[in-house]
């Protein structure tokens, strides 16, 4: 499946529930909506497409094809109803063992690019809503996000194991490999501010390196090794690999190892 456009945000999900799905469906077009000032349609997948959710979330990937499929998606595609015909954005749903959505857009006479203005609001207001963990601003070579969001994605990122995981494997229920991870991350990591608060890092080296630094001292601290080895156990991922992810391993004199 080739899909032509830029990621913008990033959304772990816990669980594939389609009920789930529909309603994250409907916020993210109210709020394109909203902040574009273009009205926009989902075009939703047909009844084929709703039978192959209704059963991919429940593990069930038994129809013709299905059992060697690599990439388990579904595409939710949301089209303004007036103007450039060719703009579009995408939600791309990973059916996998860590259910994740990309959101893409697509507008080939633009690049793919959107305005400044409107990259920075709607990574705000997605991040607000829970709509998105992490968001990138193209035009300052930045991410915003909450702090949980941005800390599991870049580990994500720099982890080849919980990547392909996340990309190439299929959903089982009752939910995601790391969920309790998130749910834990969400209430050490704010440090008293509400999970949805909304942070910036800019994407150098260094500053990333820095982040994921100061939310390891704080995860380990709050959560200790044991806890955070058993939450990582699901996704078959050590302690000593989750904390060298992204940085110089500045903790490993705290293991006990």
């Amino acid at each position: 499946m080739i899909i032509l456009g830029n990621t913008y945000f990033w959304k772990i999900l816990e669980t594939c529930d389609p009920a789930r799905l529909d309603e994250f469906g409907e916020a993210l077009r109210s709020t394109l909506s909203e902040l574009t000032g273009d009205e926009y349609a989902l075009v939703q997948p047909d009844s084929d497409g709703r039978e192959k959710i209704r059963r991919w979330s429940k593990g069930c990937f038994n129809e013709l094809g299905e059992q060697n499929l690599k990439f388990p998606r579904v595409l939710y595609v949301y089209h303004p109803l007036s103007g450039n015909h060719g703009e579009h954005w995408i939600a791309d749903i990973f059916f996998t063992r860590v259910p994740h959505i990309r959101g893409l857009y697509s507008n080939r006479s633009n690049n793919h690019v959107l305005t400044p203005s409107i990259e920075r609001e709607l990574g705000v207001r997605l991040v607000e809503s829970y709509l998105a963990d992490a968001f990138t601003c193209m035009s300052d070579k930045s991410f915003v996000g909450n702090s949980a969001g941005l800390y599991v994605y870049q580990k994500m990122r720099r982890i080849a194991s919980l990547k392909n995981r996340a990309e190439t494997s299929k959903y089982l229920p009752p939910g995601s490999d790391v969920r309790g991870l998130l749910e834990s991350l969400s209430a050490v990591l704010p440090e008293g501010q509400p999970s949805s608060f909304v942070i910036e890092l800019s994407n150098k080296r260094s500053a990333i390196r820095g982040f994921l630094e100061t939310c390891d001292r704080r995860v380990l601290s709050s959560l200790g090794h044991e806890r955070l080895s058993d939450l990582l156990k699901t996704a078959d991922i050590s302690v000593k690999e989750w904390l060298n992810a992204g940085t110089r391993g500045l903790l490993q004199r705290l293991l006990p190892f």
